[in-house]
Protein backbone atom coordinates (compact mmCIF):
# COMPACT_ATOMS: atom_id res chain seq x y z
CA UNK A 1 0.00 0.00 0.00
CA UNK A 2 2.88 2.65 0.81
CA UNK A 3 4.53 1.93 -2.32
CA UNK A 4 1.30 3.20 -4.15
CA UNK A 5 1.35 5.74 -2.34
CA UNK A 6 4.69 6.93 -3.66
CA UNK A 7 3.30 6.12 -6.70
CA UNK A 8 0.92 8.55 -7.02
CA UNK A 9 3.09 11.00 -5.50
CA UNK A 10 5.79 10.55 -7.85
CA UNK A 11 3.01 11.00 -10.64
CA UNK A 12 1.53 14.36 -9.17
CA UNK A 13 5.28 15.20 -8.62
CA UNK A 14 5.36 15.59 -12.80
CA UNK A 15 2.74 17.88 -12.91
CA UNK A 16 5.28 19.93 -10.56
CA UNK A 17 8.86 19.64 -11.62
CA UNK A 18 11.45 17.12 -10.13
CA UNK A 19 10.69 15.73 -6.63
CA UNK A 20 12.62 13.28 -4.04
CA UNK A 21 9.56 11.22 -2.24
CA UNK A 22 11.16 10.26 1.25
CA UNK A 23 9.52 9.08 4.49
CA UNK A 24 11.70 10.39 6.90
CA UNK A 25 13.50 8.03 9.23
CA UNK A 26 12.80 9.71 12.64
CA UNK A 27 14.15 6.32 15.17
CA UNK A 28 16.36 3.97 14.89
CA UNK A 29 18.32 1.32 17.13
CA UNK A 30 21.89 2.08 18.45
CA UNK A 31 25.01 0.77 16.94
CA UNK A 32 22.39 -1.02 13.49
CA UNK A 33 22.85 -0.06 9.98
CA UNK A 34 20.29 2.04 9.21
CA UNK A 35 18.64 1.88 5.39
CA UNK A 36 17.38 5.30 4.08
CA UNK A 37 15.01 5.15 0.95
CA UNK A 38 13.66 7.31 -1.55
CA UNK A 39 12.05 7.69 -5.02
CA UNK A 40 12.87 9.24 -8.24
CA UNK A 41 10.78 10.11 -11.66
CA UNK A 42 13.92 10.40 -13.02
CA UNK A 43 15.93 8.54 -15.82
CA UNK A 44 19.26 7.16 -14.82
CA UNK A 45 20.57 9.48 -17.29
CA UNK A 46 18.93 12.42 -15.88
CA UNK A 47 20.94 11.96 -12.60
CA UNK A 48 24.06 13.46 -12.11
CA UNK A 49 24.56 12.17 -8.19
CA UNK A 50 22.19 11.40 -5.78
CA UNK A 51 23.65 11.26 -2.33
CA UNK A 52 22.53 10.72 1.56
CA UNK A 53 24.92 13.08 3.45
CA UNK A 54 25.20 11.96 7.24
CA UNK A 55 26.43 13.26 10.77
CA UNK A 56 26.25 12.64 14.20
CA UNK A 57 25.02 15.98 16.03
CA UNK A 58 27.18 18.15 17.23
CA UNK A 59 29.86 17.70 14.08
CA UNK A 60 30.34 20.21 11.15
CA UNK A 61 30.86 18.21 8.64
CA UNK A 62 28.51 15.45 6.53
CA UNK A 63 29.62 12.30 5.38
CA UNK A 64 28.35 11.20 2.19
CA UNK A 65 27.03 7.98 0.66
CA UNK A 66 25.65 7.63 -2.93
CA UNK A 67 22.23 5.82 -3.59
CA UNK A 68 21.85 2.58 -4.94
CA UNK A 69 18.74 2.17 -7.14
CA UNK A 70 16.68 -1.03 -6.37
CA UNK A 71 13.85 -0.31 -8.74
CA UNK A 72 12.23 1.05 -11.30
CA UNK A 73 11.78 4.35 -8.86
CA UNK A 74 13.62 3.64 -5.83
CA UNK A 75 16.44 4.14 -4.36
CA UNK A 76 18.39 3.22 -1.02
CA UNK A 77 21.52 4.38 1.06
CA UNK A 78 22.67 2.98 4.84
CA UNK A 79 24.12 4.60 7.70
CA UNK A 80 26.73 2.35 8.78
CA UNK A 81 25.94 0.97 12.48
CA UNK A 82 29.19 2.62 13.86
CA UNK A 83 27.27 6.27 13.71
CA UNK A 84 24.31 5.29 14.92
CA UNK A 85 25.85 5.55 18.37
CA UNK A 86 24.90 8.87 19.79
CA UNK A 87 21.43 10.20 20.71
CA UNK A 88 20.60 12.17 17.34
CA UNK A 89 21.88 11.59 13.71
CA UNK A 90 20.93 14.36 10.75
CA UNK A 91 20.86 13.07 7.23
CA UNK A 92 19.48 15.35 4.30
CA UNK A 93 19.06 13.91 0.91
CA UNK A 94 21.03 15.49 -2.00
CA UNK A 95 20.26 15.05 -6.08
CA UNK A 96 22.50 16.63 -8.39
CA UNK A 97 21.45 16.88 -12.03
CA UNK A 98 23.72 17.19 -15.33
CA UNK A 99 22.67 20.87 -15.34
CA UNK A 100 24.68 21.33 -12.20
CA UNK A 101 20.73 22.13 -10.50
CA UNK A 102 20.87 20.84 -7.00
CA UNK A 103 17.24 19.60 -5.45
CA UNK A 104 17.54 18.34 -1.23
CA UNK A 105 15.07 17.02 0.67
CA UNK A 106 14.14 18.60 2.88
CA UNK A 107 13.73 21.28 -0.04
CA UNK A 108 14.82 24.29 2.05
CA UNK A 109 17.76 24.79 3.72
CA UNK A 110 18.95 21.06 4.51
CA UNK A 111 22.42 21.49 4.94
CA UNK A 112 21.33 23.58 8.69
CA UNK A 113 18.09 22.22 9.09
CA UNK A 114 18.22 18.30 8.36
CA UNK A 115 16.07 15.45 9.46
CA UNK A 116 16.85 14.00 12.71
CA UNK A 117 16.98 10.36 13.99
CA UNK A 118 16.38 9.62 17.37
CA UNK A 119 18.71 6.64 17.88
CA UNK A 120 17.12 4.53 20.18
CA UNK A 121 19.40 3.08 23.52
CA UNK A 122 18.69 -0.53 23.71
CA UNK A 123 18.75 -1.47 28.00
CA UNK A 124 20.15 -4.97 28.45
CA UNK A 125 18.95 -6.77 31.16
CA UNK A 126 21.37 -9.14 33.07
Amino acid sequence: MKEYFFLILLFLSNLFGVKIIHDKVLSAPNGITSTVEAYLELPENQIHRFSLLYRPIGNIDYLETKFVKIRNLKYMAEIPGEFMNREILEYFLLLELPNQKRITFPRRDAYNNPIQIQIEILMVEE
